[in-house]
């Protein structure tokens, strides 16, 4: 996923489009039984954005050009908390040496259990090493869930 994101932000950069934001979404359609790795890269949520052949552009190119920005020496980690639209791992995966597998957002937390956690850590590939608490996007309770 970052290799995608970091080469996205690239690329959308060079079109310097206007009024387009890029960003990620927490997990929302898995983990899931699928044998391999999956990932959805998607263009907006509107008919308008859809028909634009520019970002019809941006995300092929990504697709195609990603391999070469698969980081190293990067972390695995699963990230837990925050929003759908999860600014604090943007920043995580852009500036530091973590790339995440899956997020659990605030508004699952409260329905997650040791049984989802582990099954999210058993379906990544590679398996995430650690866990990244968004911390202020969580509250206490979730926390020490969590831990």
């Amino acid at each position: 996923m970052k290799a995608l994101f970091i080469t996205l932000l690239n690329v959308h950069h060079e079109y310097n489009l206007k009024g387009i934001t890029v960003g990620i979404e927490v997990t929302h359609h898995g983990p899931t039984d699928l044998n391999f790795p999956s990932v959805f890269i998607e263009i907006g949520s509107s008919l308008e954005m859809w028909k634009n052949p520019k970002l019809g552009e941006i995300i092929s190119r990504t697709i195609l050009e990603h391999e070469k920005n698969i980081p190293d020496n990067n972390t695995i980690a699963l990230g837990f908390g925050g929003p759908h639209y999860a600014p604090n791992f943007v920043k995580i995966i852009t500036q530091k040496k973590f790339a995440l597998s899956h997020i659990a957002p605030k508004y699952v937390l409260d329905y997650i259990d040791k049984n989802i956690i582990l099954h999210a850590f058993e379906r990544s590939n590679p398996v995430p090493e650690i866990a990244i608490l968004d911390w202020k996007g969580m509250s206490r309770e979730h926390r020490m869930r969590i831990k």
